[in-house]
């Protein structure tokens, strides 16, 4: 298993890190892993349980990189994908690929963005903060990538609804078997392709509450 302790040169947060070596390949995707820890805690069956490193403490303590991820690009100046917070509950916040508005007053998607083939579940965030992997993509793509301000967070929990940020798609996939706790929840994880931990886009969207308006670039 790989256990990298490369230096911290985020993508967006301290749960993602680069392998040893160049972490951006010449077409723009990225390349890193997804560290867990292990808990003291069982599941009834009898498996430890992991959670997401978050803090320079459970690295110190110990970590393990059981998560690889490619990441491909959904930023506007480069490939013309956009992606749109709409909310964040306990979980991984939810975005809206290629929002565009319905004669209902609905939101749908375009899947024609999601990068094929793959299997590009996840989408994160860039910020123009110093931990970001920004300058270095603008380089790469010689583009002047346009944050909004309301991106500029490190908490999904800061987000505004309704702004289009830059960002990335992930593919993650597990390498050994193991139960992962996030949102609540204990899930099983699999070696392989993993579809399951972080599931964040959509392609629709309505509130159920008619005073609630979500539009793109619209900020509440």
């Amino acid at each position: 298993m790989a256990r990298s302790r490369a230096a911290l040169r985020l993508l967006i947060r301290q749960s993602y890190r680069y392998p040893s070596g160049d972490p951006v390949a010449e077409n723009g995707d990225l390349q890193g892993y997804f560290y867990i820890y292990w808990t003291e805690e069982y599941t009834d069956d009898g498996d430890l349980i992991a959670k997401h490193c978050t803090t320079q403490d459970h690295y110190d303590e110990g970590c393990f990189a059981d998560w690889t991820i490619k990441a491909k690009p959904c930023i506007k100046e480069v490939n013309g994908c956009e992606a749109m917070f709409l909310y964040h509950f306990h979980d991984h916040p939810v975005w809206m690929i290629g929002p565009r508005v319905d004669d209902d007053g609905g939101l749908r998607g375009t899947r024609s963005m999601i990068p094929q083939p793959g299997s590009y579940t996840h989408l994160h965030w860039l910020t123009e903060n110093p931990e970001s992997s920004l300058e270095e993509v603008e380089e790469l793509f010689d583009a002047d990538i346009y944050v909004p301000t309301e991106c500029n967070v490190s908490m999904a929990s800061a987000l505004t609804a309704g702004v289009i940020c830059p960002g990335y798609f992930l593919e993650i996939k597990a390498v050994e078997d193991f139960v992962f706790e996030h949102g609540g929840e204990k899930i099983p994880v699999r070696e392989g392709v993993d579809n399951r931990t972080h599931l964040n886009i959509v392609t629709s969207y309505r509130a159920l509450d008619p005073s609630v308006v979500v539009l793109p670039g619209t900020y509440q």
